[in-house]
Formats: structure tokens, C-alpha cells, sequence
């Protein structure tokens, strides 16, 4: 069953549980407007991002099948962009 907008996917998977980068972007940022064409980013935008290293978590660069490391302090989106997006 496909989730509505309402619901979000948990952010993590708790204690001992692997989240990879992608799991992480697609769960964090349900809303992220896209910057290539009129409404909400797709996941191919956001697949786009990650292979092109568009996406910081806690200052380091975000891999596609990485593990992100928690507790996560901030999401920079686009950081070598003119503006750049903070979550």
C-alpha cells in the first residue's frame, strides 16, 4: 500500500538498525520543492543529488548506499549553490 502525503516513512529505524543515505533523503525531505521544474522533488531528483555529491549531513558529504551516521545535526542541500537549502 502506497503512502499518502500525510504519512512519512520513520526517519531512522532505531537502535541498531542501518538507514542508508537514500532511505534517509526520501524519509527527510517529503516536501523539498524542486529546483528543476515546478513542484515537489522526485525521487530521481533526489537520487540525482546524492550521485552528485548536492548533499551534506553534519558537514561531510552524503553517499547514495552510505550509512548515515545518527544523531544528525544538520542537512545542507546544494552547498556550492548560489542558495542553498537548511534542514
Amino acid at each position: 500500500m502506497d503512502a499518502g502525503p500525510g504519512d512519512q516513512r520513520p526517519v531512522h529505524g532505531g537502535e541498531g538498525v542501518a538507514v542508508t543515505a537514500w532511505d534517509f533523503l526520501h524519509a527527510a525531505t517529503p516536501y523539498v520543492w524542486s529546483r528543476e521544474r515546478s513542484g515537489y522533488a522526485t525521487k530521481s531528483e533526489k537520487k540525482r543529488w546524492l550521485l552528485n555529491n548536492a548533499v551534506r549531513v553534519n558537514g561531510q558529504p552524503l553517499r547514495f548506499n552510505e550509512e548515515v551516521d545518527f544523531p544528525v545535526f544538520s542537512m545542507v542541500l546544494f552547498p556550492n549553490g548560489d542558495r542553498i537549502t537548511l534542514i
